[in-house]
Formats: structure tokens, sequence, C-alpha cells
């Protein structure tokens, strides 16, 4: 059996980091708060994140879904395809997390907007 190298295995200190990874791109983050609100068709995602292009869109529900962050869901329905996507079950787990983010975020830009004595 091989023997792994101390600088191989990683440090557990990194966990916040690796999850931060998952998440990093300017539209995740705002993908994942929209579907916190309940489960969203395609289309009306896409109304809710102007000026996001349909590509962009597209890539990051691809790569939240491969992360199990969201789930897509093809209804049943006549032609043209109605997809709807919804929070999976490691986006209810970061729920918490991503609403305490953005309020620490508006509270650091109301900081930074604050005038200055």
């Amino acid at each position: 059996m091989a023997r792994i190298a101390h600088r191989d295995r990683p440090c557990p200190r990194f966990a916040a980091t690796e999850a931060l990874k998952r998440l990093m791109g300017r539209w995740k983050v705002p993908i994942l708060l929209t579907l916190a609100d309940g489960p969203m068709r395609y289309a009306a995602l896409h109304r809710a994140l102007v000026p996001i292009t349909h590509k962009m869109l597209a890539q990051q529900l691809a790569a939240l879904e491969a992360d199990d962050l969201i789930e897509r869901r093809e209804l049943v329905a006549d032609p043209p395809k109605v997809v709807e996507y919804r929070l999976g079950p490691e986006g209810e787990r970061a729920r918490v997390l991503l609403a305490e983010l953005q309020r620490w975020g508006a509270a650091q830009a109301n900081e930074a907007w604050a005038p200055r004595n």
C-alpha cells in the first residue's frame, strides 16, 4: 500500500475554503438565494436574475446541480419542455449560512456607504 505524503492530506482548517469553492462565481449565490424562496421554472429564474445571460444561467445551474446544491425537475407538459429548479439537499443545508452571508454583506455595504464624520 502506498504511503500518502503529509502534504497530500487535506488540512481540516480548509474545510470552509473547500465549501466556499462550490459557491464561487458571480451568480451561484444569487441563484441559491432566489431558489431559497421556493421552486422556480427556468424562465422565471432568468427574469429574477437579470442581467444574467441564458448561457451563464445554464452553466451555473448545471454546476449547482452537479454539487447537489439544486435539483432539476422536468415537468410533464406539452412542448415546450418545462423545467423547474429547487434547492437540493446541500442547498437546503446551506440556506441558513447563505441568508446570514447575505445579511453580513448588506451590513458591509451599508457601512461602506455610511457618511463619515
